[in-house]
């Protein structure tokens, strides 16, 4: 009976600690941000990301639950978000002012252009015959 107890003691423990890492995930990754996108940079004052390649870019306010900011980028474009000057610049350019607040912890997410949906898809084809009798 303690072998049983035992075993039901480490699966209910592997089945709370697998919880608490999917709990932790979800916060890393906020449901509004693709599945498809990785996390490259956090901080609370200036970001700066330059893009590896073609791809969508996301700012993520931490504190607030929202996306500040998401475009398109093509490879070798730069990112910057100024939390203290309350700006992101893209290569350069002002892209959005007054929409930053100091304090709160940003992450920049981005999804590469050449990452395909995840999502599996299968075709099947079908052969009509006949026979006479």
């Amino acid at each position: 009976m303690t072998g049983i107890r035992h075993i039901a003691v480490v699966a209910a423990s592997g089945l709370m600690l697998g919880l608490g890492i999917v709990g932790c995930e979800s916060q890393e990754r906020p449901e509004a941000i693709s599945p498809n996108a990785t996390k490259v940079l956090e901080g609370n004052k200036t970001l700066s990301f330059e893009a590896p390649s073609d791809g969508r870019v996301t700012l993520y306010d931490g504190d607030t639950n929202h996306i500040v900011y998401s475009s398109e980028m093509t490879k070798g474009q730069s990112l910057m978000a100024d939390v203290d000057n309350n700006r992101i610049t893209l290569n350069g350019q002002t892209a959005v002012q007054n929409n930053l607040h100091k304090g709160d912890e940003y992450r920049v997410f981005f999804e590469p252009s050449t990452v395909t949906d995840k999502t599996s898809r299968i075709q099947t084809d079908t052969v009509e015959t006949t026979h006479d009798r």
